[in-house]
C-alpha cells in the first residue's frame, strides 16, 4: 500500500526506509501461498516483480478470484492484518514472484510514527483515493 509512494511523499519515504532492515526479500515460486484463507495476515508485501491473486474458495471448493496484484504494488489481506482476525481471502503467486515483506508489528510502527507527520492524511486521503479510481477503470 505505502511503497508505490514513497517518491511522491518525502515524510514517507524517510519513514520507510527506517525500516528498510525489518523488511525480507523473497523469491518465490508459481503458486506459492503468502496467506491462506482462515489464517491471520502477519506481513505487509510488496512486489518487485511477478503477480499474485486474492481468492475465495466456495464452499463447493471452486476458487473466486477477486483482485490480482502486480509489479509495485502492496498488498495483504487488509481487514485481517489490521483487525488481527482470519482473513477470508488466500492470497497466491501465479508466476515465479520477487517480494518483500515487512512484519505486521513493523506496520503498525512505521503507521504511528506516521501519524506524527503532518501530510499523515494527505498520504492516506491520496492512497485511498488512487485505490478507488483504479478500481474504478477495471469496469
Amino acid at each position: 500500500m505505502f511503497i508505490r509512494y514513497k517518491d511522491k511523499f518525502p515524510a514517507l519515504a524517510t519513514v520507510w526506509d527506517e525500516y528498510s532492515c525489518f523488511q525480507e526479500r523473497l523469491e518465490l515460486p508459481a503458486k506459492h501461498l503468502l496467506l491462506k484463507e482462515g489464517s491471520h495476515a502477519r506481513y505487509y508485501y510488496a512486489i518487485e516483480k511477478g503477480a499474485v491473486r486474492a481468492f475465495l474458495t466456495s464452499d463447493s471448493g471452486e476458487d473466486k478470484t477477486v483482485q490480482f496484484f502486480f509489479e509495485g504494488d502492496g498488498l495483504s489481506s487488509f481487514e485481517s492484518f489490521m483487525r488481527e482476525v482470519p482473513s477470508v481471502f488466500t492470497l497466491e503467486t501465479l508466476e515465479p514472484t520477487v517480494v518483500t515483506r515487512l512484519p505486521r508489528e513493523k506496520v503498525m510502527a512505521l503507521l504511528y510514527q506516521l501519524k506524527s507527520a503532518p501530510e499523515y492524511t494527505d498520504i492516506l486521503l491520496y492512497i485511498f483515493s488512487d485505490r478507488q479510481i483504479h478500481y474504478m477503470q477495471e469496469f
